[in-house]
């Protein structure tokens, strides 16, 4: 079975060790992006030298991707390949090259497939049945309002910030659907706030 994470989990992942590959699926620009630096981060500190990044459309050049992949030598420095799916996700024709490059992968190439969630029959492709057991797969989707206040408590304690219910209640109500400024007023309430407690007066 393949490990599935929130964002939030993936960097307590990384500690305990890199996997072949990592899925990074779904919506949200900031989760998407923050959690291929944490990979990007914990793989340089593994000697992961090289990174590469392909957008992946009907005239990829997967000869230079396979290549990539085997371009082994006494001197080769370890490599991250990134990628970026397109936006309905991968068709048949891009299912099978990515087969192929499963097949391929070692432990000097790390793997980041990038892109949106995808349906129930991308989620069978042969690739990432192949992959099931060493990857993780992470769920970037915008957290719907029910999970905001988990996201938003988390966020808050990287910041050493603890919020009250209400001060929590506001933030998620003002900013529900857009994380980026979220992530951004808790970074300002951070220096506004420097002891940390930041609750709302009672009504």
């Amino acid at each position: 079975m393949m490990i599935r994470l929130y964002p939030e989990q993936l960097r307590a992942q990384l500690t305990e060790g890199l996997r072949a590959a990592y899925l990074l699926l779904g919506n949200d620009p900031l989760l998407l992006q923050e959690s291929q630096d944490a990979i990007r981060e914990a793989a340089a500190a593994q000697g992961f030298t090289e990174h590469h990044t392909f957008s992946i459309d009907n005239s990829t050049d997967w000869q230079a991707i396979f290549a990539l992949s085997q371009a082994m030598s006494l001197f080769a420095s370890r490599q991250t390949l990134l990628l970026i799916l397109p936006e309905n996700g991968p068709n048949a024709a891009i299912n099978e090259q990515l087969a192929t490059l499963v097949g391929l992968l070692h432990d000097d190439l790390l793997l980041i497939v990038r892109g949106n969630k995808l349906t129930k029959a991308q989620e069978n492709a042969a690739w990432l049945t192949a992959l099931a057991q060493r990857a993780v797969q992470v769920s970037c989707q915008t957290p719907e309002y029910a999970q905001l206040p988990r996201w938003l408590a988390a966020r808050a304690k990287q910041h050493q910030l603890q919020l009250d219910d209400a001060a929590s209640q506001l933030l998620c109500y003002c900013y529900e659907g857009n994380l980026l400024a979220l992530a951004q007023a808790l970074e300002r309430l951070a220096l506004l706030w420097p002891d940390g407690k930041l609750t709302l007066p009672p009504r």
